[in-house]
């Protein structure tokens, strides 16, 4: 493959030459200034535009992320809620549970009084 570039600095313009692929022309032309920072439709060209939209895409993202740590805090929140509820009641159930065992123990003691009497 031949390559040959050819720079002309009146016209502003690149001319390359490639020479095994058929001997295609291919022409580099040199883009005035206000053309790089709008395009045909009004957008921003360039490394800014992409920058800009990349952005804009980004905080869609972020939006959407944050909306569903925000659904799972709601979610853990109730779910840990629900937990604590039923460990109260746990607990609560251990204390009448406490009461039945000394009550236990106060007629096993009795009984043991009963028997040593005989």
């Amino acid at each position: 493959m031949i390559i040959q570039a050819v720079a002309t600095s009146k016209a502003q313009s690149m001319e390359i030459k490639m020479g095994s692929d058929g001997n295609k022309i291919h022409k580099l032309e040199a883009v005035p200034a206000d053309k790089v920072n709008n395009d045909a439709n009004g957008q921003q060209a360039g490394p800014a535009a992409a920058a800009n939209a990349t952005s804009r895409d980004m905080s869609k993202v972020a939006v959407i992320v944050s909306l569903l740590v925000v659904v799972l805090l709601v979610i853990f929140f109730f779910g840990m809620n629900r937990n604590i509820a039923g460990l109260t009641e746990e607990v609560k159930s251990l204390g009448a549970l406490r009461q039945d065992v000394s009550q236990l123990d106060g007629r096993m003691v009795k009984m043991e009084e009963g028997f040593r009497s005989r």
